[in-house]
């Protein structure tokens, strides 16, 4: 990695409000010789993150052309474990990554590249889907692309309770045949501006359904995730009246649009939250025995809204697992304030992230406000516990925000500061991906950890093996039931990968010899279903 630094930046206390001390663990100012664009982070099983993006600098070694997908493994103390880059010969921009439950990855972002590189097939439109099936070793199981002849854009993947995929992206495409062939995968007609595109794929990536949702405005999805009945739910913005196969009237300028549709695709409910104004949804995630809907609000007093909007203030909509509010709450932190993440972490506390995009108002400790990462805490009633705000002396974008498994908050995006204020280093002179880790002031960070964990067990090909940093240096030994050694390696990090390819179904013994003694652990590789 010649082309890239880290650099550790100390650990230190900040105080957030006068009861409250919340700790800065670390912080990390990361970035390569050419431009660098961080899209987001996701927490990992040994309490570290992956970091998705998109770069112009050589990771590992190379470049394929123009952007290429960039996926970073982080530990828990932000010393990078692995790089990697996957890209055709045009520019390819990665949105996200989702874990898979055979410990591998999916990835998905959009690309413009034709057949060349890693890419086998040629784009199709302006813009495409990529997707790239990654197994826990990190090696390309499959990659697909999947569009239209306009532009589509990705915006979340996850992974279905039949191992299959579900695809949430925006799409302006318009159906065409050639010779009565369908031209890549929009069988349905576009209704105006951007549209939610859902694309149900199977476990080897093959298209089961698709489906168009939108009116003749626009409509930007937000997030899609599927149900414990099947069902799957679209949340997104829609500034459309009705039209389309759009059911529900606007009540403001936009509004938050939640949209469920039917194991096969087909829509079964709709509705729709918003004040008079404006209001555009940013994050959409689950809670317990609900919904947490997060965006930016200028509504006064009206409709779904409870109280006024100063001008673009934060605002936040729980509701029942029916979509029925339980309660809303506005949040001013500037004169323009952009909302990312909403979540929920194990407590039922919410975290709320974002920034704002002018100077802040005199309820947060008195320095230069202007986009600087913003953090509040909520209660599970809506209430402020705490808020704070973290920034350098210039520019800093918060792109995400995540819990990691230990309820610590990863703050992630980008930041051309130097030193001041919290940032402890300067900037490379360009924007640099700025990554910080908090302690959670209201739950104990210091969870019991088991020293080994292994999953996913059962498995059909890999293992993934979860240890402390005690035992890195030991050696794992892989034996079947009869005692024969298959297998044996030293522990490089916490996070160790086995590959049970050509040994036949049935238990498997894992033991992992350290200093202070030895640790057996039994899994059963079964058929592929």
């Amino acid at each position: 990695m010649k082309l890239r630094k880290i650099f550790f930046l100390g650990l230190f206390t900040m105080p957030l409000l006068n009861v409250f001390a919340q700790k800065i663990i670390w912080q990390k100012n990361y970035g390569g010789d050419q431009s660098d664009y961080l899209r987001r982070i996701v927490p990992t099983p040994d309490y570290g993150f992956l970091v998705a993006g998109s770069s112009l600098s050589k990771i590992a070694g190379s470049n394929n052309g123009g952007l290429d997908y960039t996926l970073t493994k982080m530990n828990e103390d932000g010393d990078v474990e692995w790089e990697k880059s996957f890209g055709g010969h045009g520019n390819d921009m990665l949105s996200t990554v989702h874990l898979t439950m055979d410990g591998g990855m999916i990835l998905g972002g959009d690309s413009n590249s034709g057949i060349g590189g890693l890419k086998s097939q040629d784009n199709i439109g302006f813009s495409d889907l990529w997707i790239l099936k990654l197994n826990a070793s990190g090696d390309v199981e499959w990659e697909k692309t999947f569009g239209g002849i306009g532009t589509e854009k990705l915006v979340s993947i996850m992974q279905t309770k039949d191992k299959g995929y579900i695809i949430g992206a925006v799409s302006d495409s318009e159906p065409v045949e050639i010779n009565s062939k369908l031209v890549g995968h929009k069988s349905e007609k576009s209704f105006g501006g951007f549209d939610f595109w859902i694309v149900k794929i199977n476990s080897s990536g093959d298209v089961e359904w698709e489906k168009t949702i939108g009116g003749n405005g626009y409509d930007y999805l937000v997030n899609c995730f599927e149900t414990n009945l099947g069902h799957f739910l679209i949340g997104g913005y829609s500034n459309s009246p009705l039209s389309g196969n759009k059911s529900v009237k606007l009540k403001g300028e936009g509004d938050y649009l939640l949209v469920e549709l039917d194991k096969n695709g087909t829509i079964i409910d709709e509705r729709n939250f918003g004040g008079k104004g404006n209001n555009e949804l940013t994050s959409f995630s689950k809670s317990n025995g609900g919904y947490i809907f997060g965006g930016r609000s200028n509504s006064k007093k009206s409709e779904d809204k409870s109280t006024d909007s100063k001008d673009y203030d934060f605002w936040i909509v729980k509701t029942d697992e029916l979509g029925k509010i339980l309660w809303d709450r506005t949040f001013d932190i500037g004169k323009f304030d952009v909302l990312l993440d909403a979540i929920e972490d194990k407590n039922g506390d919410i975290v709320v992230s974002g920034y704002a995009q002018t100077e802040s108002q005199d309820n947060v400790e008195d320095k230069d406000k202007i986009n600087n990462y913003s953090l509040i805490y909520l209660d599970n009633k809506g209430n402020e516990k705490l808020r704070k705000d973290i920034g350098g002396s210039k520019t800093d974008i918060l792109n995400n925000t995540i819990l990691t498994r230990d309820q610590s908050i990863i703050m992630a995006g980008t930041s051309n500061s130097n030193k001041g204020g919290d940032k402890t280093i300067n900037s490379n002179g360009r924007n640099d991906f700025w990554i910080l880790k908090i302690g959670n002031p209201i739950i104990n960070s210091s969870e019991e950890r088991h020293k080994i964990e292994i999953y996913p067990n059962p498995t059909e090909r890999f293992v993934n093996v979860i240890s402390d940093n005690e035992l890195k240096g030991s050696d794992i030994n892989v034996i079947s039931v009869g005692g024969q050694l298959l297998q044996n390696f030293q522990i490089k990090s916490t996070t160790a990968v086995i590959d049970l390819a050509g040994y036949p179904q049935g238990i498997y013994l894992i033991s992992i010899i350290s200093d202070s003694g030895v640790i057996t652990k039994k899994i059963l590789k079964t058929g592929a279903k």
